[in-house]
């Protein structure tokens, strides 16, 4: 099956950051792999002694809870089977097959259509935030990018109703493959990630009002996106910006959300240290903006080519907060590696966090 990815995740490998093998994520364990890393450990093929499994009977490893295996994790929420030199233990000694399928699909975003399955990446994994500062790269789709031969879990829209472009219109292949299209050619030329919204909010608008007398819908969905112009509105509402980001915590299931915080100096941070950096970040912030539009989910579980283009605006605006939260504890501008820490922390509020359809629902209601 053909695989399409952005261009700038194309280069993307395992550097073994550890990001997703230190967080404590409770990782399910399937019933194949499960017996497979037992058979293993009873046939004394599994040496562990680099890693802490290696000092835990085998029943320790994976742990039953609610009638499931999970992964074991270890002090400040390692995994078990990660090695001190910094590789995993089960994929060392048994194989890519002997890990969890969570394992295995990290960082990947699927949506498995029947024409192919769009990937995109989460930059909860450092090495795919550093990516998006490459500017070598035009925004555009790629084929085949990780290779036809993986298998990928993910949302499954085979044989589903195709997302709508409004109520009791159905988006077809091709207009489907038009709005991708047409939105990355705009995040790729806007000035600003903002004047991109701003165009693409107002074509949407107009590609909606599409009828069978205009002809075929995908070559209006690339005129209506590619000619439409908006304006971004003047000075930047840092109160939405932290709106944005509660709303978007809220989405979680109630055990994964940060909470309240005090954004007691966030405002004042934002104006001193973000707001005169951020013009200079104009092209890691499209290219993360591009990421979120491949593989959404929110295009199918939301309002269409109106809730994906919303879930944009609102992720930019919570990005926004966590910059301005990460300069006021620093007490420092807005720099390179600050932003890539924040767009990690918005993609673990989006992808990891975020219940999926709960996210689609917040991007489908009207703008207030």
């Amino acid at each position: 099956m053909r695989t399409f990815a952005l261009s700038v995740h194309a280069a993307w490998r395992c550097r073994s950051s550890l990001r997703c093998c230190t967080s404590g994520w409770a990782i399910p364990v399937e019933p194949p792999v499960r017996r497979r890393i037992e058979t293993a450990a009873a046939r004394g093929r599994l040496p562990l002694e680099e890693a802490a499994a290696g000092a835990l009977p085998v029943a320790a490893w994976l742990p039953r809870r609610g009638g499931r295996r999970w992964l074991a994790t270890a002090d400040e929420g390692r995994c078990v089977f990660l090695e001190r030199r910094g590789t995993c233990g089960l994929q060392g000694a048994l194989g890519e097959a002997a890990q969890p399928v969570s394992c295995r699909q990290f960082p990947r975003v699927a949506v498995i259509e029947e024409r192919g399955t769009h990937v995109s990446l989460t930059h909860y994994c450092p090495t795919a935030a550093a990516l998006l500062f490459d500017v070598g790269l035009p925004l555009a789709r790629v084929d085949n990018a990780f290779g036809p031969e993986r298998e990928y879990e993910g949302l499954d829209v085979r044989g589903v109703v195709a997302p709508w472009l409004r109520p009791g219109v159905w988006l077809d292949p091709e207009a489907r493959d038009a709005f991708e299209q047409a939105t990355l050619a705009r995040l790729e030329d806007a000035p600003s990630p903002e004047a991109a919204l701003a165009a693409l909010r107002a074509g949407v608008g107009k590609a909606a009002r599409w009828t069978p007398g205009d002809g075929s819908m995908a070559p209006w969905i690339a005129r209506a996106l590619g000619d439409a112009e908006g304006r971004p509105a003047g000075d930047f509402d840092f109160a939405g910006a932290a709106a944005a980001l509660r709303a978007i915590d809220g989405c979680a299931p109630p055990a994964l959300r940060a909470g309240p915080e005090d954004d007691t100096g966030w405002a004042a941070a934002d104006a001193e240290w973000v707001a005169p950096a951020w013009g200079g970040f104009s092209r890691p912030l499209r290219a993360w903006l591009a990421a979120r539009l491949v593989a959404s989910w929110v295009l199918w579980q939301g309002d269409g080519p109106t809730a994906a283009v919303r879930a944009l605006e609102l992720g930019l605006y919570a990005l926004r907060a966590l910059c301005a939260r990460a300069a006021a504890r620093a007490r420092r501008p807005l720099d390179r590696a600050m932003l890539s820490d924040a767009i990690g922390e918005a993609d673990l509020h989006m992808v990891q966090r975020a219940d999926p359809r709960a996210l689609a629902r917040l991007a489908s209601r009207p703008r207030s």
